[in-house]
């Protein structure tokens, strides 16, 4: 294989890309929009495309041959992918790219973590999923979707903290400063406007809360607290309850693992830890494998 490699980590929230030449030294990087095949195929596939050209853009003010999408493999690790009609939607798209590859961003992640060996993996981003890789195998726990699951995520923590405030404006629970740090951070003056405004908003759009979740939380607030807590718990007991501790090592990667690390770290009885690859290079890899 001597084309080079768009290798693509797709969120909820952003699509990552890297293209690589063929002995996988870096050509060029790029950011675009969400690529979680799942929820929205055609704007996946538009984030995908936009990181694209802006990777070969780059690559290409500095060469004198240029490369085109037809010149170039697509490996992607996308959020969603795990859903059939997802991955179906992929491999039917008549895109330019010469070749075309799909797996999930866990089986990347892993990949790109401890380097195809076995492992655990923790992703928490606008999304959670849990995973195990074992002889080269990924078994999956969580991973749900943000309506039916994705405990512990960003967009799960920053939806806690909505219905948290509104429980607080029902004389539920007496915690100002929680209620003045959700009605700041959604800008936002009554439980009202604040139904009105999230009653029916993405994803992406509750993850932006969690930050000041975490900070709350790291200044003794109980009811931030609380909602981590609980997150911290369930990804604890999935690690627990399938004998993660018997893998050799387990990694935490996504956009809150620096912010959730200690939490798991105060309860579980093996270490886990921050990956320290980039999510995209198992992309590459995956396409290594690939026929």
């Amino acid at each position: 294989m001597n084309n080079p490699v768009l290798a693509i980590d797709g969120g909820g929230t952003k699509c990552k890309a890297t293209l690589y030449d063929h002995t996988g030294a870096l050509l060029a990087e790029a950011v675009s929009g969400p690529a979680n095949l799942f929820l929205d195929f055609e704007l996946a596939k538009q984030s995908i495309m936009n990181a694209a050209n802006a990777c070969l853009l780059q690559t290409n003010s500095q060469r004198s041959d240029t490369i085109s999408i037809a010149d170039v493999i697509l490996s992607a690790g996308c959020a969603g992918a795990n859903i059939k009609t997802a991955a179906t939607q992929f491999n039917q798209w008549k895109s330019e790219f010469y070749q075309k590859f799909v797996t999930t961003d866990l089986h990347i992640s892993c990949l790109a973590a401890n380097h195809n060996k076995d492992c655990g993996l923790v992703i928490v981003g606008t999304g959670s999923a849990v995973a195990r890789f074992k002889n080269n195998k990924v078994t999956q726990f969580g991973g749900h979707g943000f309506e039916l699951g994705d405990k512990a995520s960003g967009a799960w923590m920053g939806k806690s903290a909505i219905k948290t405030a509104l429980e607080c404006l029902d004389c539920l629970h007496d915690d100002d400063e929680f209620v003045s740090m959700v009605m700041r951070t959604t800008k936002c003056h009554d439980g009202q406007e604040i139904i009105s405004k999230y009653a029916k908003e993405s994803a992406a759009t509750f993850a932006s809360l969690a930050p000041e979740v975490f900070r709350l939380a790291n200044s003794g607030n109980k009811l931030a607290h609380r909602i981590v807590a609980q997150g911290a718990n369930y990804i604890c007991s999935i690690l627990r309850n399938n004998d993660f501790a018997s893998l050799p090592d387990c990694y935490i990667v996504g956009g809150i693992a620096d912010a959730l690390l200690p939490y798991l770290q105060s309860q579980l009885g093996f270490s886990i830890q921050l990956a320290d690859t980039q999510a995209e290079y198992g992309a590459f890899l995956y396409a290594q494998t690939q026929p």
